[in-house]
């Protein structure tokens, strides 16, 4: 168990500000979305004058965000993401010591997170604060098994995956009701998961719920757009996994626009347990003006790419839109996930390729974006309505909204 300690300096404006004790639960420090975001929440918090803690549950080697954490701010690591003795033990010990009174729970599907601090905090008053980071009606196990559904097989066979689908869908509500029902307040990412929630779980108070985005991550005070610092380049930023992002689609759909516009190139940026079939299937259709770059810093890739395509099967609200706006980076989506109507207005900020039940159309997609290549005032006007748009998804904004939601807890 880590920990580091350190005087939290109090700007004059806030002295009168009551601080506010708090706790981040998240799985680990692992390189990855909802790691980043809790770390980038608990600096922010601790800079506005909050004493702020985080626990990770498992211990992980390699690359991590933990060196990102403000020095004001503690960590601790627990001996795996395990609902037992020593753990409730150590985290009793870290609420009291802490004097903790609230807990944000960034894993409001798996419940060992939280149901270990709610036990460990027994008599202390605390607070909880629940957070569900993707589409509540799909996550990466249901995922798996329509995948095998899509695939032509025998009746038994498809019989045997639909009562697999119908257990793991039992599964993911039960985990997700339990979580609300042992937190003060529930938040999902988009106010149109909110009836998503409710159909899913089959909740019946749903007083507890509420919607609030993530922050953007990635600072992009001090760019400034220049339409001719932009080059002829479009980008993919995620993670190379099947299940979700679907990565493939994007080689389809490049594959449709690089013999028109041979002076334009695609680069993607990420890693993953797929990138090896994604570099066979660009060899296999002969693909000149492709790049796999591997996990990269994106900021020196949004500053200079026009474009950036997203063809995932699911997501919750993925922080790559806003942050890649904000450098004036177009987003040609496909509206798989209800949120990303919460950020993009088709055809003036981005474009959005509807979802069809027949699946990702890559010929649909790659002529909405020669729309946008071969017309260069509509992307110098485009890339600036991005860019207002993502001051909405600002860290400043969101830490005000959190603090309405903990004023009302409080209360």
């Amino acid at each position: 168990m880590n920990v580091s300690i350190a005087i939290v300096p109090m700007a004059i404006k806030d002295i009168k500000k009551k601080k506010m004790n708090i706790l981040f639960l998240t799985q680990s420090f692992a390189v990855g979305g909802v790691p980043m975001i809790t770390v980038k929440l608990a600096n922010e918090f601790s800079r506005r004058n909050h004493n702020v803690t985080i626990v990770a549950f498992e211990n992980i080697k390699g690359e991590t965000v933990r060196n990102l954490i403000s020095k004001e701010v503690k960590s601790y690591v627990l001996s795996g993401t395990k609902c037992n003795s020593n753990n409730i033990g150590l985290m009793h010990e870290i609420l009291t010591a802490n004097k903790i009174k609230v807990v944000i729970n960034q894993r409001g599907l798996n419940p060992i997170l939280l149901k270990t601090a709610y036990r460990a905090s027994k008599g202390l008053g605390v607070k909880f604060i629940s957070i569900y980071h993707s589409a509540p009606d799909m996550n990466g196990r249901l995922q798996s098994v329509d995948i095998k559904l899509a695939k032509p097989t025998n009746t038994f066979l498809k019989t045997i995956y639909k009562c697999q689908r119908k257990i793991y869908q039992k599964i993911t509500a039960a985990s997700m009701r339990w979580n609300y029902r042992h937190s003060d307040l529930f938040i999902v990412l988009s106010p149109s998961f909110i009836p998503k929630f409710i159909s899913y779980t089959q909740i019946k108070d749903h007083s507890k719920l509420i919607s609030l985005t993530n922050p953007v991550t990635l600072d992009a005070t001090g760019f400034s757009y220049k339409q001719e610092n932009k080059s002829k380049e479009i980008i993919f930023v995620g993670r190379l996994d099947f299940y979700s992002k679907r990565v493939s689609r994007i080689i389809n759909t490049w594959e449709l626009i690089e013999g028109k516009y041979p002076d334009w190139k695609l680069t993607i940026i990420g890693d993953g347990p797929d990138r090896k079939s994604l570099e066979k299937l660009s060899e296999e259709k002969k693909l000149k003006h492709i790049s796999f770059e591997g996990f990269q810093n994106p900021i020196e890739y949004y500053k200079r790419a026009s474009i950036l395509i997203l063809t995932s099967e699911f997501e919750g609200f993925p922080l790559v839109l806003a942050e890649s706006m904000s450098f004036g980076v177009i987003p040609a989506v496909y509206g798989s996930f209800s949120s990303v109507y919460d950020i993009i207005t088709d055809n003036v900020n981005g474009v959005i390729i509807p979802y069809q039940q027949k699946g990702y159309d890559a010929t649909s997609m790659a002529n909405r974006i020669i729309e946008i290549i071969s017309n260069k005032t509509k992307q110098r006007l485009m890339a600036e309505a991005a860019i207002k748009e993502s001051k909405n998804f600002s860290m400043d904004i969101i830490y005000r909204k959190w603090e309405q939601i903990l004023s009302k807890l409080a209360n």
